[in-house]
């Protein structure tokens, strides 16, 4: 979303955050339906991914941005995630 914000200039996007900033590493859609959405993005593209920064690769024109998360908050969003699952006790 923070990246969304820089590149809209606003709070008021222009399709749903997961179809403007797919996330590769998912398997919820085939990656050729991912691409072929990118594809389609007249404005820059913003892609999510769990892959450590030294296995993208660098292109010209690229700009890479890592984040990072405090690990006591990244444990109370998981405990929350986890709640919300429908799962047998």
């Amino acid at each position: 979303m923070i990246c969304a914000l820089l590149v809209f200039q606003s709070r008021e996007l222009p399709d749903r955050l997961s179809t403007i900033s797919p996330w590769l590493d998912s398997n919820e859609l085939p990656i050729e339906t991912v691409v072929t959405e990118l594809d389609r993005q007249q404005h820059r593209r913003i892609i999510k991914s769990h892959t450590p920064v030294d296995g993208i690769p660098t292109l010209p024109g690229v700009t890479v941005v890592a984040g990072a998360r405090h690990p006591l908050d990244a444990a109370v969003s998981w405990y929350h995630y986890l709640r919300n699952l429908d799962l047998p006790p």
